[in-house]
């Protein structure tokens, strides 16, 4: 017997992706990308400006995941930089340093 094939409704909405295990699952297909929870890094919420980290990687294609760096002076104004994981982690580690010399650890 012939197969039919029927196009997608475009009313539907579009099948969500396999999410990596960090996703939030939330509107990932509509966006074209999963993401992870925002992570502040505003320890005392008094900061000059706020600072949130996201994993983000598209769902199109095999692209590997980034890191979204948001930086808020006010709700209005936004800055976002996206670097790719290895240079996260060096900022990370680039971070502890200059706070270990902040404290009069130097190394």
């Amino acid at each position: 017997t012939p197969r039919v094939l029927y196009a997608p409704d475009p009313a539907e909405p579009p099948a969500e992706p396999e999410h990596p295990a960090w996703c939030d699952r939330r509107g990932c297909a509509a966006r074209q990308e999963h993401r992870s929870p925002q992570l502040a890094a505003n320890p005392t919420g008094r900061e000059l400006v706020g600072i949130f980290v996201t994993l983000v990687q598209l769902t199109i294609a095999d692209a590997p995941p980034t890191v979204e760096v948001l930086f808020a002076e006010s709700r209005t104004e936004e800055v976002v930089q996206v670097v790719d994981v290895a240079q996260g982690i060096a900022l990370a580690y680039r971070l502890r340093r200059v706070a270990d010399w902040a404290a009069g650890r130097m190394s």
